[in-house]
């Protein structure tokens, strides 16, 4: 009985890593960029509230004075593409407000 139990238990633990991977490629995925805001995932970052987008790796830093927030592109694209993606935010940020000035820190 215990060999059983230590067999299922292996397995089960033996999953983990395939099943974060899967439950990592089917989450949802998506950025959303509006004249004031932009969406991660529907998590709301305002312009006015943050200074930066840096990209180091796979991993997009948004940075202001107090706090960073940390978004892994590693799920999100391919490897080749995570500098196209932070370019591509970067740049709606910049059309979608109007060419606004004050956001040119981004």
């Amino acid at each position: 009985m215990i060999q059983i139990l230590f067999l299922i238990l292996s397995i089960v633990i033996g999953f983990l890593p395939l099943t974060y991977v899967w439950w990592n490629y089917k989450k949802r995925k998506e950025i959303r960029i509006t004249k004031d805001c932009f969406y991660w995932n529907e998590i709301e970052y305002r312009f006015q509230e943050w200074e930066e987008i840096l990209l180091k790796e796979h991993t997009l830093y948004i940075i202001n004075d107090t706090k960073t927030k940390l978004h892994s592109l590693f799920f999100f694209c391919l490897p080749g593409d995570y500098l196209n993606v932070r370019n591509w935010i970067i740049k709606e940020i910049f059309l979608r407000s109007g060419r606004n000035a004050d956001l040119s820190r981004f």
